[in-house]
């Protein structure tokens, strides 16, 4: 049991690799755990800035989204408003 105390009030997942880049789709269970815990901390309070290209995970559960190309941002909003953006469509998820 985690005190609430003891709970940061940020958390950076930057790793070398993405939490999620190394994950195949049969592996699916793992990647909802991750997302799962990634939530559920955010629920408890702490903010969480996630460096993720796993658009298909990583938007539904953004409060708000910055989308990065050739290192530079080209777009920001909420999470399920970029989802449904038809840039973020075109390039991100071939549609």
């Amino acid at each position: 049991m985690v005190v609430e105390s003891q709970l940061p009030s940020f958390i950076i997942i930057f790793p070398t690799e993405q939490p999620c880049a190394s994950i195949s789709w049969p592996s699916a269970p793992l990647l909802k755990n991750i997302f799962d815990i990634i939530t559920g901390i955010n629920k408890e309070g702490v903010t969480i800035l996630l460096v993720e290209p796993n658009v298909y995970q990583s938007l539904p559960i953004s409060d708000r989204a910055y989308v990065m190309e050739t290192g530079r941002f080209v777009l920001t909003g909420k999470g399920d408003e970029l989802l449904n953006n038809d840039h973020i469509k075109k390039a991100f998820l071939g549609m």
